[in-house]
């Protein structure tokens, strides 16, 4: 399978390993009344909870050594939650994407067709960093481009801050630092629409081409959402 499906961290060899387990969450956790329930009952977190078809997204750890399937109901909580406990180690890594329409995982997998796109959080709970791969960059000649995710800053900002990962240490700038709660969010919004909120600084950092090149965008400069 080419790499150009694979999540990375720049620099700090992450990738997904041979899968260590594998789990289908298409249920409401027990005891909670779901948000847009059909049977019309009052509701509980109305406003984290969402509905979805059967299946519709992959949510892997630490490199893919756990591989969950979402659909149905999933709250924002889902992904707040792990990384609060990520240690920058042993927990370090969470990636979100979409299945292709009319695959499943297994089946993306064999295609190539794993993690065109995604967003992904890494590091500790005490710093995350965020990255979103999104189709474009014709400017670039490459067909998708990597992003660092950052808040809105007016000058341009060193990259001072280290994102303690297991291998190496990534380096982003002070903007481009995220707690668990608001790297929840945008995950949550991610699942939602397939994009973040507008408004967020986006760093371009490595383009991809569809026969498996890659391209270092580094020296590009901020965007925004």
């Amino acid at each position: 399978m080419r790499s150009v499906g694979r999540p990375s961290f720049s620099r700090c060899s992450f990738h997904r390993t041979d899968r260590t387990q594998f789990s289908r969450l298409n249920n409401a956790p027990r005891g909670e009344v779901i948000a847009g329930s059909p049977s019309g009952r009052p509701t509980k977190h109305a406003d984290t909870l969402t509905y979805m078809g059967t299946y519709t997204h992959i949510l892997e750890a630490n490199g893919g050594t756990s591989v969950v399937e979402l659909g149905r109901y999933v709250e924002v909580e889902k992904f707040a939650r792990p990384m609060r406990a990520f240690d920058g180690v042993e927990r370090f890594a969470l990636t979100l994407w979409a299945m292709p329409p009319g695959l499943d995982y297994d089946k993306a997998l064999k295609l190539g067709q794993d993690a065109l796109e995604f967003i992904q959080a890494g590091g500790s709970a005490e710093a995350l960093t965020v990255d979103i791969r999104k189709a474009g960059g014709d400017q670039w000649g490459v067909d998708w481009v990597r992003y660092v995710v950052g808040h809105p800053h007016s000058e341009p900002e060193p990259l001072d801050v280290a994102i303690k990962l297991p291998r190496a240490t990534e380096l982003v700038s002070r903007s481009e630092v995220f707690t668990p709660e608001e790297a929840g969010e945008l995950f949550f919004a991610y699942y939602q629409t397939g994009d973040i909120p507008v408004g967020y600084a986006l760093r371009p950092v490595q383009g991809f081409t569809k026969d498996g090149g890659n391209v270092t965008l580094a020296a590009e400069n901020t965007s925004s959402t």
